[in-house]
């Protein structure tokens, strides 16, 4: 048996952080332990993972995905949001300038052998519009390329993270 939990907007970075950080662990406690022990657990993270990109922000993100890993023995795979995106401009004239964070940037594809899944990570904040985002032909392009690379493709259910 396995479970996929889709964790989104964690937005790491306020004041308070260790508080909702605390509460947050709590309930996923809760939720865990309902769960067969010998289950296999995968979290996918949906975006948002800070409230903005900052050294501190990304550190606590990443301390949290590992705190995931190993209270639950589980695997965690995200997507980067638009709160995860260094902006830069003004959006008046919708030529606001977005930059990946560096530090957590993941692939565009990840195969789940144990489960025969795909996993198809989409940021939609490398184009577009900040909030507005969209995804572009060269993310497309690149997606498909990995995917051609999977032997037995149709073999796999595939998910996409947006």
């Amino acid at each position: 048996m396995a479970y996929l939990i889709q964790l989104s907007d964690l937005h790491f970075g306020p004041k308070k952080h260790d508080t909702y950080k605390k509460h947050l662990l709590k309930l996923l406690d809760d939720q865990m332990s309902r769960l067969p022990k010998d289950s296999i657990k995968k979290f996918l993270i949906t975006g948002d993972l800070m409230d903005s990109p900052s050294q501190k922000n990304m550190y606590a993100a990443t301390e949290f995905m590992n705190e995931i890993k190993r209270r639950y023995h589980a695997e965690v795979q995200f997507v980067l949001g638009n709160h995860d995106m260094i902006v830069k401009g003004v959006n008046i004239f919708k030529k606001q300038k977005a930059k990946v964070v560096a530090y957590i940037l993941g692939e565009n594809v990840r195969v789940l052998e144990d489960l025969k899944i795909v996993l198809i990570k989409m940021n939609s904040s490398l184009s577009g519009n900040f909030a507005r985002g969209k995804i572009g032909q060269r993310q497309l392009d690149e997606i498909d390329d990995e995917l051609t690379t999977i032997e037995n493709l149709d073999s796999y259910v595939p998910i996409v993270m947006l």
